[in-house]
């Protein structure tokens, strides 16, 4: 059986490309960094060559973004007077399984 583990540390960034807050009609609706944050993903995978005689063949399970956290992965460029950018949205948490089986 193995064992891993994978952390992300991402800092506060700048929302757009100059570096400043997003203005709609003269009022600001967003200011100009989005904080930073903290994702955990883990993965196990055990042999199953006692059940099939071959080292090959093994189940692994995988779990991306833990703790469930809500994120801004990422933002669309643009000048601030012309659009607001576009949020994208980091992946909530998710639980995969793999059978790998080797001949």
């Amino acid at each position: 059986m193995s064992f891993g583990a994978q952390i992300k540390r991402t800092g506060r960034r700048y929302v757009n490309d100059q570096n400043m807050p997003i203005v709609v009609s003269g009022s600001q609706v967003f200011g100009a960094f989005a904080k930073g944050y903290t994702i955990v993903d883990l993965d196990a995978r055990i042999s199953l060559a006692p059940l099939v005689h071959t080292d090959r063949t093994y189940f692994q399970l995988n779990v991306t973004n833990l703790f469930d956290k809500f994120y801004v992965g990422g933002f669309s460029g643009g000048l601030p007077t012309s659009s607001v950018p576009f949020a994208y949205i980091g992946s909530p948490r998710a639980i995969s399984g793999t059978l790998v089986v080797g001949f």
